[in-house]
């Protein structure tokens, strides 16, 4: 799978390590590239813009957080006023 095809995957509405995964199979080997998909997914995540009226709860950040589909550290830049 290449880089490029993340990106695609990304701009249809991947939104997660494991959401690159389903649509492209990237990762499901010996996932060494895992940490490269993260950094991919945290930049693309970063650039996008924030809607102020999204709701989201804290049990679904926690959820989002704790299957590894986001950094605690990119959660805090994305949404800086929720405590992690």
């Amino acid at each position: 799978v290449t880089e490029k095809e993340i990106e695609a995957a990304l701009e249809k509405g991947a939104r997660s390590t494991s959401d690159i995964q389903k649509m492209t199979g990237a990762g499901t080997s010996c996932g060494r590239c895992l940490p490269l998909i993260d950094s991919m997914v945290e930049a693309f995540l970063a650039s996008q813009p924030i809607d102020p009226q999204q709701k989201i709860s804290l049990t679904d950040i926690d959820k989002v957080i704790s299957r590894r589909e986001i950094n605690p550290v990119t959660f805090t830049r994305i949404f800086p006023f929720f405590p992690v």
